[in-house]
């Protein structure tokens, strides 16, 4: 792989105009807060190691607490979770089902193990049109499979998680499933008015949040619905602006407990990135948006701080980087717009914060199936960008100090990782 430290093309830290508004919150803002916990000069400008499997088409991510990065995808009809150590050496590739229209879109690790979720077809109907099913399946740590969980026909995945107690939560179709170790169902529901589930978190306390879109495809809104442990309902939250019916709703938790959600919003004509802030009871306490009209979200951090990314279409042949960051009262502290492909389309794809709240942002350039890393300071100002000529990336993660860009090899036909120190 041919990484280098490429020069730096930042727009700068655009005009406190360009940045976020925020609708219920104090209008001030700065264009610097914060100071950087590292010189640029002293942030090391070579990978510590870039891994690949060359037939895995990776279709979700994790890393776990102990730096290790388990990567769930496709290779000939057949699912496989690969796992490499923190020093990138391949260590497993298990295989875990084969099938028609496959997908592997969720993977997730816990002591007990890990899960991997997705939906494969059947074809048992008279038309021979391919039907969805969504799938879940639990192994212990060793690749053991524990249970399996498919769905009846025409039953969409809408993500899954492995909780602490040892319990696994799902979406299929549009019920959130509650399993135990043995995946006997201990609960399900409905979410009212769900229609396309796009992420599930356990929550510390046992707690299940599930976020994703309601309404018909040309009014959908973000949604959210939190449970109890026994499946009680916590809150329902509608958001009130329209949305990509075709876009994702992601959120994170902040060190409170409460969830934060960015998506794509369409109501003026144009799209820009809004992110909503909510208490752990559901009420909105805050929502800001980009202010822009070409602006795609992607991506959701939250610290002490709130890391938003995603993409500015500048013309029908350029798009740049666009990160942003808030406080956790709604304040925009800073907004940066990156022409990471010069001239070529680029879509930030992730973003992920490191314990000293600087963003690390990992993404591809479109036309060339290749990537870049913009490692920014807590000031908005550059620590590291690097052009990956290998890489399309579509995660980002920063785990023990180690920043991680993951993604589409540059031939189409594989998976990478790179990694860089990056504390």
């Amino acid at each position: 792989m041919r990484l280098h430290r490429a020069s730096f093309r930042a727009l700068a830290l655009t005009s406190i105009a360009a940045a976020f508004a925020c609708s219920s919150a104090p209008q001030t803002v700065a264009s610097h807060v914060g100071s950087s916990s590292r010189q640029a000069d002293s942030v090391p400008n070579v990978p510590l190691f870039f891994a690949q499997v060359t037939d895995l088409a990776a279709g979700a991510e994790e890393v776990d607490g102990s730096g290790n990065t388990y990567v769930a995808g496709i290779a000939s009809a057949t699912a496989y979770v690969d796992v490499f150590d923190v020093n990138g050496k391949e260590t497993a590739h298990r295989r875990v089902r084969s099938g028609q229209a496959l997908t592997a879109t969720a993977v997730r690790v816990n002591d007990p193990g890990y899960i991997v979720g997705g939906q494969f077809g059947t074809d048992n109907n008279p038309e021979g049109a391919i039907q969805p099913h969504g799938w879940v399946w639990r192994y212990d740590i060793d690749g053991n499979l524990l249970f399996e969980f498919n769905g009846d026909v025409e039953t969409t995945f809408g993500g899954a998680d492995l909780c602490e107690d040892g319990t696994t939560v799902a979406v299929v179709g549009t019920l959130l499933y509650d399993f135990d170790a043995s995946g006997n169902v201990n609960w399900s529901v409905t979410p009212p008015g769900l229609v396309a589930s796009t992420k599930v978190r356990c929550l510390g306390d046992g707690a299940v949040l599930v976020a994703g879109r309601s309404g018909a495809s040309n009014a959908a809104h973000a949604f959210a619905a939190q449970y109890e442990s026994d499946g009680t309902q916590d809150f329902a939250w509608t958001g009130p602006d329209t949305v990509d019916p075709f876009g994702a709703v992601l959120f994170d938790i902040d060190n409170n407990g409460a969830p934060y959600f960015g998506a794509t919003t369409t109501n003026s004509g144009g799209k820009a990135i809004t992110v909503y802030a909510l208490d752990t009871s559901g009420n909105v306490l805050w929502s800001a948006g980009s202010g822009g009209t070409a602006d795609t979200f992607s991506g959701i951090s939250v610290s002490d701080v709130v890391a938003v990314t995603g993409t500015r279409i500048v013309s029908s042949t350029e798009t740049h980087y666009l990160t942003n960051m808030l406080d956790t009262s709604g304040n925009a502290l800073w907004t940066r717009e990156d022409a990471v492909g010069g001239s070529t389309p680029a879509s930030a794809q992730g973003v992920f914060l490191d314990d000293a709240d600087n963003p690390f942002v990992c993404g591809m350039l479109a036309t060339t199936d290749t990537g870049a890393l913009l490692y920014a300071a807590g000031d908005g100002s550059t620590m590291l960008e690097y052009d990956m000529e290998d890489i399309a990336a579509r995660w980002a993660d920063v785990t023990n100090g180690v920043g991680r860009c993951i993604g589409r090899l540059a031939n189409g036909q594989g998976t990478g990782i790179v990694a860089f120190q990056v504390e």
